[in-house]
């Protein structure tokens, strides 16, 4: 029986795409075991055949990144001698989650990964931002014309404020509610949604938008990153782009088109279902452990 262990950050809030990707490996192939990270440096790895490694990836976070932990950790992982994996969740992707280690030839999973950062760094399976079962559209009626769901601060940059204020003369519908199912209630019978950067080029509304069957109307940060493992999004087709000089107009040009709308709503529909497949990325997984 082959043995996967998997140390995985608490602090790592998308990691159930990787959890749902290793829940879909048969226990005849491969027998999966996960570990915190603060368990991992006391933890006894041996008769284990291959690691995933995960840590907190912003390492100049001032609560949330141990550096005592992580400093055990990573020695316990350089002693593994089985084949391993980095998984790389910084939010920002392009930007390296494992700084520290300066190594760029080691192999590794990468959510949303800007795609100058792939040619420098051996990536060797993108993952996206999680979606859950109630972002999916479900059939519903689309009554809501635009939808902006995105909180304002705190971000080093101020395109989410400016955003919003320029969008008000649209009349977008702007929400957050304390339960995620009930936006994404709203989310689903949305036509439009706007999708902008958040501690990166993008933030969870990009995925969730093509899960809705909403059209994505995102800032033009977004081409900076691989969106969806499985799926290459084309600008006007499966998604609309826009940057601070030309939002107004974008709209205007999207929205003045009902079949547009639906056109390209259904096309990043089917990209996303396409595109998003955490059995895919298992299966990725398996062949670079086991050949």
């Amino acid at each position: 029986m082959l043995r996967l262990l998997f140390v995985w950050s608490a602090t790592c809030k998308d990691s159930a795409y990787i959890s749902i990707s290793l829940r879909t490996i048969a226990p005849s192939k491969m027998e999966v075991t996960r570990v915190f990270l603060n368990d991992y440096p006391e933890f006894n790895d041996r008769g284990y055949d291959y690691l995933i490694y995960n840590t907190f990836a912003d390492e100049g976070h001032p609560h949330k990144f141990d550096r005592e932990v992580t400093q055990r950790a990573d020695e316990k992982f350089h002693q593994f001698r089985g084949p391993k994996l980095l998984l790389d969740s910084h939010d920002d992707g392009t930007v390296d989650g494992f700084a520290r280690m300066n190594d760029k030839l080691s192999p590794r999973i990468k959510y949303t990964p800007g795609y100058e950062f792939v040619k420098d760094y051996n990536v060797i399976a993108a993952v996206p931002i999680k979606i859950r079962w109630f972002h999916k559209y479900q059939g519903e009626e689309k009554t809501i014309p635009i939808i902006y769901t995105g909180v304002k601060e705190p971000f080093p940059h101020t395109i989410r404020r400016e955003v919003a204020n320029r969008l008000i003369p649209f009349g977008v519908y702007t929400t957050r509610h304390r339960s995620s199912q009930m936006a994404a209630s709203l989310l689903r019978q949305a036509k439009i949604s706007i999708g902008v950067p958040g501690w990166g080029p993008i933030g969870s509304a990009h995925c969730e938008a093509l899960a809705a069957k909403a059209v994505l109307f995102s800032h033009d940060w977004v081409k900076k990153v691989k969106l969806l493992p499985f799926a290459e999004l084309e600008d006007g087709y499966h998604y609309v782009s826009f940057n601070m000089e030309n939002l107004e107009g974008r709209l205007q040009w999207l929205m003045k088109d009902e079949e547009r709308i639906k056109f390209i709503a259904n096309n990043g529909y089917k990209a996303f279902q396409a595109g998003y497949s955490p059995r895919a990325t298992a299966e990725i997984i398996l062949k670079f452990f086991m050949g």
